[in-house]
């Protein structure tokens, strides 16, 4: 009883409150199977609170409003591993899981609602809203190709279905969280393209890998950032602007970074380093996210698949684990 006030005192509604998808691997020995279970915590990974249990993955977990959790569900699981780790249902000669659900979750009465049944991906989110992308698959030539439908937002006021955007509009490099609304204050040494509203940017080198610097010019100071900002975010009063950096390798790992510039006094400083997923909104005081992927360890005489998950501070940037060592962290949220 006593442990069950705390957490509620520490996760009001008033409070912030993290929540993530993640697997815990059982001690060496135990032969029981670990599954990415949802969770709930405080900023410090404390009076943590399992809510989902049963024999499925959970992925792409999302808070949409102050009560209430939105993610992914596997129907059912495989016997052997995806290479992200995931124990699901695949299509031949295929790594994307199929059968999945939306699921829509109040913290509060405990009510678990199926929104939708089909083939989901997060598609983009914001800090009260996830949408997902439904889509088929087929394979042509060898090759796996995935036709999108259409498009579930969820969020606090409920659920949205539309038609999926023109095949030019899709995929990663489409994605509006409304984070690139504010661009205009920052000037680049080349010019954004009238058709680019999201100022969304590959390498240089044509690689999409965000490589090459980049010089960004406002208020007499001009900054070399190491690389096309993939995101960026102005604040209000234009004083300050925050870039991610991103570097997506595929099975070779994947990488973030989120740098900040004081446009006041002209420093560049790193908030976040070497993560990825990042939940960052300029209104907000933290960010979390987990660490960069393809890492593995040892766990008995096998390796597994690990991912940390970390919480950090935009006022002083310092940053510590939610979860840490014998982990896998899908994907994290942070309600404030």
């Amino acid at each position: 009883m006593i442990a069950s006030v705390g957490f509620a005192l520490a996760l009001g509604p008033s409070a912030p409150a993290i929540a993530y998808s993640c697997r815990y691997y059982y001690p060496d020995g135990d032969h029981r199977t670990s599954f990415h279970q949802i969770y709930i915590c405080d900023l410090h990974g404390r009076h943590r609170q399992q809510i989902s249990f049963d024999d499925s993955e959970k992925t792409s977990v999302n808070w949409v409003g102050t009560d209430k959790l939105a993610w992914l569900e596997s129907n059912g699981s495989s016997i052997g591993e995806t290479w992200y780790g995931y124990h699901m249902p695949t299509q031949p000669n295929a790594e994307t899981p199929l059968a999945r659900r939306i699921i829509l979750y109040d913290v509060k009465t405990k009510k678990r609602t199926i929104v939708a049944k089909g083939v989901f991906s997060p598609y983009s989110s914001t800090r009260d809203s996830i949408t997902y992308e439904e889509y088929e698959e087929h394979t042509t030539n060898d090759l796996l190709e995935h036709n999108v439908l259409n498009l579930w937002k969820i969020s606090a006021k409920g659920c949205t279905k539309s038609a999926a955007p023109k095949e030019s509009d899709s995929g990663p490099d489409r994605r509006n969280d409304g984070s690139f609304s504010m661009w205009k204050p920052v000037k680049l040494d080349y010019p954004p393209k009238a058709k680019d509203k999201m100022f969304e940017y590959h390498g240089r080198d044509g690689s999409g890998g965000g490589t090459g610097a980049v010089s960004i010019t406002r208020k007499g100071h001009t900054l070399l950032v190491p690389g096309d900002p993939n995101k960026v975010w102005v604040k209000k009063d234009q004083s300050k602007c925050w870039f991610m950096i991103g570097s997506y390798a595929g099975s070779a790992g994947c990488d973030e970074w989120l740098y900040e510039i004081n446009w006041k006094t002209g420093k560049l400083s790193i908030v976040a380093d070497d993560v990825l997923g990042i939940d960052f909104d300029p209104k907000y005081r933290y960010w979390v996210a987990t660490s960069n992927n393809k890492t593995t360890t040892d766990l008995g005489q096998k390796k597994v698949w690990q991912d940390e998950l970390w919480c950090g501070d935009t006022r002083n940037h310092q940053q510590w684990k939610i979860a840490g060592g014998l982990v896998h962290g899908d994907s994290i949220s942070i309600r404030e």
